[in-house]
């Protein structure tokens, strides 16, 4: 069985609908962070050993900068 290339994630935080692409990165996964037409932003990768673990890595860092900005907006 082959393992997808590609793998896509939809996260809901605060509220907002992050689109997550990852994909095989040598020995790795590579996640980032897609807009609506399907391009990567400039923001860092996160890398995991699986397409769930950069994912959700990525997901996690996105909670953690958005309640900084939440309660800083305040």
């Amino acid at each position: 069985m082959r393992t997808p290339a590609l793998h896509r994630f939809e996260h809901r935080i605060n509220d907002r609908v992050y689109r997550i692409e990852v994909s095989k990165a040598g020995t790795h996964w590579r996640a980032r962070v897609v807009n609506a037409f399907g391009q990567t932003t400039a923001m860092m990768p996160f890398d995991g050993d699986t397409p769930e673990h950069a994912a959700d890595d990525l997901a996690a860092w996105l909670s953690r900068v958005n309640r900084g900005a939440h309660g800083a907006a305040r």
